[in-house]
C-alpha cells in the first residue's frame, strides 16, 4: 500500500520568508507590541508571548512546543533539553495560526478576518456558550459529510465553524 502524504515537502523557508536578519526586522513591531526586547533566540514561552501580545495570535506555549516536536514548524533547535527559537521560526509560527484562525478571542487587530459566523461563535465562546444551539445533536461525521456535499463558500465556512466547535466540545481541539 502507499502511504498519502497530507502536507508535502517543507519549503525553503529562507527562500520563503528571507534570512534571519529579514525575519528579525519583521518581528520588530510585534517584539515592540509586546513589550519585549528583541533577540534571535526564544523559548518556546517568549515565543507564545510575542505571538499573543505583539500579533494577537493564540499559541499557548503547549502548542507552540507541539508544533516545534511534529516539525510543523520546522527547523527550531534542541538546546539542553528545551527548545530555541529562531526569528524565521517564529514567522513560520504566525503563519500557521494566521491561517489556522488562531486569533486571540476578539483581537481588534483580526477582527475583520471572520465571517459573521466565526464572529458569533468568538463572541459566544468569551462567555462559555456556543452560536451553535444544537451541536450536541449533531455527530462529526455528519459535519463532515454536510461538509463534503457544499459547494456553497458561505455555508463551507458555517459547517468548518461548527465543526471546530464540536471537536473543541468533545476535547480533541484546544478552546
Amino acid at each position: 500500500m502507499t502511504a498519502v502524504s497530507l502536507i508535502g515537502p517543507a519549503p525553503d523557508m529562507t527562500e520563503v520568508f528571507g534570512d534571519e536578519t529579514a525575519c528579525m526586522v519583521r518581528l520588530r513591531p510585534a517584539f515592540r507590541d509586546a513589550d519585549m526586547h528583541p533577540h534571535a533566540e526564544l523559548t518556546t514561552d517568549e515565543v507564545s508571548e510575542l505571538l499573543s501580545e505583539g500579533m494577537g495570535l493564540d499559541v499557548p506555549p503547549e502548542l507552540a512546543a507541539e508544533w516545534a516536536r511534529r516539525g510543523i514548524v520546522p527547523g527550531v533547535r534542541m538546546r539542553s533539553g528545551r527548545y530555541v527559537w529562531s526569528p524565521q521560526n517564529v514567522i513560520v509560527a504566525s503563519c500557521h495560526a494566521e491561517s489556522w484562525k488562531r486569533f486571540r478571542p476578539l483581537d481588534p487587530r483580526h477582527l475583520h478576518k471572520l465571517s459573521a459566523v466565526e464572529l458569533a461563535e468568538q463572541q459566544a465562546q468569551a462567555v462559555g456558550q456556543s452560536a451553535f444551539d444544537d451541536l450536541d445533536r449533531v455527530d462529526c461525521n455528519s459535519l463532515c459529510v454536510l461538509l463534503e456535499k457544499t459547494n456553497d463558500p458561505a455555508m463551507r465556512n458555517m459547517l468548518s465553524t461548527a465543526f471546530r466547535s464540536k471537536l473543541r466540545l468533545l476535547g480533541v481541539l484546544d478552546k
